[in-house]
């Protein structure tokens, strides 16, 4: 599992590297969220359009980790990975290995007052959380508006 994981990681680095060099971006895509009861059980909507329409992302990869107001990486909180071809993931539960995908960093719980960064081959959305059992709220912010909150100094204002 090991080697099968450094050259999944090497793939997935490459196609990143080929974006960022040829100036192209990766393809669109819109991440919602579809059910929420804790910063731990959540479940997203992966899209080709906004609002879940549009059917399923094509995927490389999938990860989510913690963040600092920057964006820059703190650690892995959760990773999986295609096992078959044409990857296309739509609806994904935490923690929940979907058919067709196997996990390369088991999921650890995710925590509210962090920031969080859901990737893929694609550009990043970001989330957090607040409040206390029976009572969390959540915040999901595009690339873009994630770092004008940041540029503000307004990401815990919300």
């Amino acid at each position: 599992m090991i080697g099968s994981s450094a050259t999944w990681c090497a793939r997935l680095l490459a196609v990143l590297l080929l974006y960022k060099l040829t100036g192209c971006q990766a393809p669109d895509w819109h991440v919602s969220v579809t059910e929420f009861k804790s910063p731990s059980e959540i479940s997203f909507c992966f899209s080709k359009r906004p609002n879940c329409s549009g059917g399923g992302a094509l995927s490389l990869a999938m990860f989510i980790e913690t963040v600092d107001e920057n964006g820059e990486v703190l650690e892995l909180v959760w990773a999986i990975r295609p096992d078959i071809d044409r990857p296309v993931i739509q609806n994904l539960t935490y923690g929940e290995v979907p058919r067709g995908w196997l996990e390369v960093e088991p999921a650890k719980a995710m925590m509210v007052e962090r920031w969080y960064r859901i990737e893929s081959d694609r550009a990043p959305y970001f989330i957090s959380f607040r409040g206390e059992p029976g009572n969390y709220q959540y915040r999901l912010l595009s690339i873009d508006e994630f770092h004008d909150a940041s540029d503000k100094n307004s990401l815990e204002d919300w």
